[in-house]
């Protein structure tokens, strides 16, 4: 029901909301009822307006916003995309394919919300407001994930979603685009070559004009990635840049006005520790650009020859990491020294090192381990293994395929230092000390299924462990007592006295 017409200027005025519905969801995640304005930070209600689709009238909201141009809704049913030019016009479906929970437009399934793009949208409207450009996202294939929950009830209820593991099939991805001038036409945009018929991840779509669109496909084995230029007019897609690099996949690139040139980050080789990431600048509307090497660019002059200087190199002595953050214009910046973080050790309050000594810290900050080390009497030692990043892309790349391996044999290095250097130290043994292991029992990401697999292999080898599980809680603990049972649980087990000196275990096994 519709009891106000609000214009566009009040519109900028307008805070939306959700309220939020009663289903489980993810970290991203927004499942709603109905949709309200408010203005300024006075509680008034403007309107108060109905958006749920005949045929959807059992539904649950999955997702409402407004469009970046005048009174422009986009609201999703039941998986598909619903379309209002304005408030008072009646709406529009974009899309009919959709299936509760297997194939999803324009919002995220459970690994694109957390893996892949890492927010529930999954649509991205174009700048004045005439294209929507959407993934769909079809779980047909991947097999099912059921997670019970236990409290509530007589007997536990499972919630289930498309969940694919190792060897399991990925949801199949398409990127379409709708024209919302004029009859809807919607447009498929075409994946390069390479990813045609095969196994593959969109990671990042970003509009840079009205009907042009950067897309980026990386392939399942996430060692190809392949940034295209689509024409939102044709459905063409041409391959402006391709490598061979795992990470800052959902780095968007950054396009001069004109989207004539643009910036990214590639890997560029440098030195006996292999690759690592340098800004590059490139034309977009070349077919295919062969990288040769790549400067390290830190500030460039772009008018006429490019005079390249580093802005933080030995600005401050003993400093190698920096954040900055630039003024309004421009003009200005911070650069804040944040220190060396590769590895620390942290000693408790009062710790008696060798005469004279002084103790320093390069990067500060106050968490778990300045509790544990200014309270508890632990010294914390913390570590970067292969796999590790910011060290060059072969340290980072060791574990390809290797997963789970390498890094534990460097942490069991390091554990061994210590006791070889310091023979007085106290090092429990495996089999005499009880592992904690703390599980949560809804967590999506890291399984109880996990700690099941673990717990199975500890009983074969006869191994002393304790078991903690929040029943009904994930892996970012919704109830306040049982934070507070979490952190007393892990400073309890990590004081000198304690159940268990050789460790805590966090997670569904996820240590």
């Amino acid at each position: 029901m519709l009891t106000h017409v609000v214009s566009s200027e009040v519109l900028q005025w307008v805070t939306s909301w959700i309220k939020m519905g009663s289903s489980k969801h993810f970290r991203w995640c927004q499942h709603a009822q109905d949709v309200c304005a408010r203005v300024n930070a006075h509680v008034c209600l403007i309107w108060y307006m109905s958006i749920k689709p005949p045929e959807a009238k059992t539904s649950v909201l999955q997702f409402a916003a407004w469009g970046p141009l005048g009174n422009q809704l986009v609201y999703i049913f039941e998986s598909n995309i619903y379309y209002q030019q304005d408030t008072s016009s009646s709406a529009l479906r974009l899309t009919s394919t959709g299936r509760d929970g297997i194939v999803l437009n324009g919002v995220s399934d459970w690994l694109y919300e957390e893996e892949v793009l890492q927010t529930y949208i999954a649509h991205w409207w174009s700048s004045d407001g005439a294209r929507l450009a959407y993934l769909m996202i079809n779980n047909t294939a991947t097999p099912i994930m059921e997670i019970p929950q236990f409290l509530g009830g007589v007997y536990p209820v499972s919630t289930h979603y498309p969940y694919p593991k190792a060897g399991q099939p990925l949801p199949s991805v398409k990127l379409f685009v709708v024209n919302l001038y004029g009859p809807a036409h919607t447009l498929e945009l075409i994946s390069p070559d390479d990813f045609r018929n095969r196994e593959c991840y969109i990671p990042m779509v970003m509009w840079i004009s009205s009907t042009r669109l950067a897309v980026r496909w990386l392939n399942r084995a996430q060692n190809m990635s392949v940034l295209t230029i689509c024409e939102a007019t044709t459905g063409a897609c041409v391959e402006t840049g391709s490598d061979t690099w795992l990470i800052k996949q959902q780095e968007a690139p950054l396009f001069q006005q004109d989207g004539s040139v643009f910036f990214l980050t590639i890997p560029a080789k440098q030195g006996a520790r292999g690759e690592f990431h340098h800004v590059l600048m490139l034309p977009s509307k070349v077919p295919s650009v062969a990288i040769p090497d790549v400067l390290c660019v830190h500030s460039a002059n772009t008018m006429g020859g490019f005079h390249r200087s580093c802005l933080t190199c030995d600005l401050v002595a003993n400093c190698s990491f920096f954040t900055a953050k630039f003024s309004p214009n421009k003009s200005y910046f911070m650069l804040r020294c944040e220190g060396e973080t590769s590895g620390r050790l942290a000693p408790p309050q009062r710790f008696d090192g060798t005469p004279g000594s002084q103790s320093v810290t390069d990067h500060f900050q106050l968490d778990w381990t300045t509790a544990l080390s200014s309270s508890a009497g632990v010294v914390v030692a913390q570590l970067d293994g292969r796999g590790g990043g910011n060290r060059g892309q072969k340290l980072q790349h060791e574990i390809h395929q290797k997963l789970g391996s390498l890094e534990v044999k460097d942490h069991m290095m390091a554990l061994g230092q210590p006791r070889r250097r310091h023979h007085y130290l106290p090092i429990p043994f495996f089999h005499t000390e009880p592992l904690v292991i703390i599980s949560f029992s809804l967590a999506a990401k890291v399984h109880f299924q996990h700690s099941a697999e673990l717990l199975h292999h500890l009983i074969l080898v006869e191994a002393n462990y304790t078991l903690q599980v929040y029943p009904d809680e994930g892996h970012a603990l919704q109830s306040e007592r049982s934070r507070q049972h979490l952190h007393s649980t892990k400073l309890h087990e990590s004081l000198p006295g304690g159940p268990s000196q050789s460790g805590v275990g966090e997670g569904s096994a996820h240590h």
